[in-house]
């Protein structure tokens, strides 16, 4: 339609590649030490099988290797909606 433009999308970036870092890394070690109640028995059996160490009250403790192993196989992006 017009020629030499390229479709441009803004960003907005609210927090730098420190605080992200530092974030991530107190986020990890909240689930590592303190854990999370998990109630559903397949959720807890999945995570165990990955390494997670599961408590008979459903604390759920995850360990930092198997959140970053999650994260490496997340895709970068998830398209929620089509706009066409």
């Amino acid at each position: 339609m017009f020629a030499g433009l390229t479709q441009f999308t803004p960003r907005m970036r609210v927090l730098s590649d420190s605080q992200i870092k530092e974030i991530h890394l107190a986020a990890c070690e909240i689930l590592e030490r303190t854990g999370s109640l998990i109630h559903h028995k397949d959720a807890q059996d999945l995570l165990h099988s990955h390494g997670a160490v599961v408590e008979k009250d459903g604390l759920v403790r995850i360990p930092f290797n198997l959140v970053d192993r999650a994260l490496a196989t997340a895709p970068e992006r998830i398209v929620l909606c089509h706009r066409g």
